[in-house]
């Protein structure tokens, strides 16, 4: 699993060249150290269980897997500095985050017995820190995931401040050589037809009823011709608010999907936001260098996305392509997706995302569970804790304008509380009622 996470090419712009063994490399420096601290945390756990008990200690376990876990790191970022494989590079934090999860890891694997089967007392402090964690997960995602406008509760575009951008590009993005044409902004034409992110201007505004006003869409609407065969993204539409030249919203080609995203607050924090994603939908269009378009037979895509704060939905349809397709995607901005800020690999299936997240609920409340039901008041300490975590994923969308759980969601968190109390019932039974082996004659 390391192997592949860190020593798989990845599509990089050959004309960008990153000094090699900085410190960190990239905008989403938060999200890369939490993935890099996960991705050993079983190696840490490995080493630590595997090494003999009579020839270390508790802490010189936990210390040798370390160690281990940072030689490891160390030989992975050398061959990342040596070009192997393209497009990767070297950081410290890599390192310093490698050797932080295989010592999270071995700790686990040396304090597995007290984890497992913890006294009343340790659990009901086990519990309550893993509610206080959880809660507070799902609380930061919800306010990482709230709009970043200058009004963070506006959730409208304004019709009448919609104008053509004087940004002469995108900042920060390069350039779509394809062909950008029949854009609309809220029902506004915008009269541009050529290469290159159409740039827009508007404004939001908020209403009256502020959960009215978070579950408002905005209607973008666009067509495009051709495609960029280099890897990276490279914006179609980029809409910033006036005075501002970072995007509000933005439509874009990455590789060969379709993606969408809009201004949230984990922007600037580090943290890598969720997109809505149409999986190869450019694969119809041709590369857009050196094709002069204008044919009424050319392959082209036409696109269609509601904006809002709780949710981006996106949809295509091609045209004079064979065989012809039509997509959607709808990502609702929940508490649940705390995954996404944390996983630097993009996940861009619908089936992976509804399966990470439903594992991600699991985790935020099957651990509390069961230590809260080997406490010594195991039921009403297990209620408390399931009322906590539902009141932090209920009330998260009412005060930062996200969407509520879908019912799926909601299913999944209290299959998690079913999943720690049985699985807690079932631990107890067995360290009460150990079988015994009884060997024949």
């Amino acid at each position: 699993m390391i192997v592949a996470a860190t020593l798989t090419p990845v599509a990089v712009d050959s004309t960008v060249v990153v000094e090699q063994w900085r410190f960190s490399v990239g905008s989403t420096p938060v999200t890369d150290a939490c993935s890099n601290v996960l991705l050993f945390v079983p190696f840490g756990m490995t080493v630590a269980f595997t090494m003999p008990v009579m020839l270390a200690t508790v802490w010189r376990r936990a210390a040798w897997a370390t160690v281990a876990g940072v030689l490891l790191s160390v030989c992975i970022e050398w061959l990342q500095s040596q070009g192997v494989p393209p497009g990767r590079f070297a950081t410290i934090a890599d390192v310093m985050a490698n050797g932080t999860g295989a010592l999270i890891g071995a700790l686990i694997a040396v304090h597995h017995d007290t984890l497992a089967r913890p006294s009343p007392k340790a659990a009901r402090r086990l519990a309550i820190g893993w509610t206080v964690g959880a809660a507070s997960a799902l609380l930061s995602t919800g306010w990482l995931l709230s709009a970043n406008t200058a009004d963070v509760h506006a959730d409208t575009v304004q019709r009448a401040s919609v104008t053509p951008s004087a940004l002469p590009n995108a900042p920060g993005f390069p350039w779509f050589a394809g062909l950008v044409e029949r854009v609309r902004v809220v029902g506004v034409p915008i009269g541009y037809v050529g290469t290159g992110p159409v740039r827009v201007e508007a404004r939001w505004t908020s209403g009256d009823d502020a959960w009215a006003s978070a579950h408002a869409s905005n209607e973008l609407m666009l067509t495009v011709r051709g495609r960029n065969p280099l890897g990276g993204i490279y914006p179609l539409l980029f809409i910033h608010e006036p005075g501002r030249r970072t995007f509000a919203a933005m439509i874009a080609q990455r590789d060969r999907d379709l993606v969408m995203q809009t201004a949230r607050r984990g922007d600037g924090a580090g943290v890598r936001m969720p997109l809505a994603v149409i999986s190869r939908a450019f694969d119809g269009l041709a590369d857009a260098h050196g094709i002069e378009f204008g044919a009424p037979t050319d392959p082209r895509l036409h696109v269609r996305a509601i904006v809002s704060r709780a949710e981006l939905s996106l949809a295509v349809h091609s045209a004079f392509v064979h065989p012809a397709r039509i997509d959607s995607v709808r990502l609702l901005m929940t508490p649940a997706l705390g995954w996404m800020l944390v996983l630097a690999a993009p996940v861009d299936r619908v089936w992976a995302q509804q399966l990470a997240t439903v594992c991600w609920l699991l985790l935020m409340m099957a651990p509390a569970c069961f230590w809260s039901w080997r406490s010594r008041r195991g039921t009403v300490a297990t209620l408390a804790v399931v009322l906590a975590l539902a009141l932090a994923c209920a009330v998260a969308p009412w005060l930062l304008g996200i969407a509520l759980l879908p019912w799926w969601q909601w299913a999944a968190l209290f299959a998690g509380a079913l999943t720690g109390v049985l699985f807690s019932r079932y631990t107890q039974h067995a360290t009460h009622h150990p079988s015994v082996a009884v060997g024949a004659d």
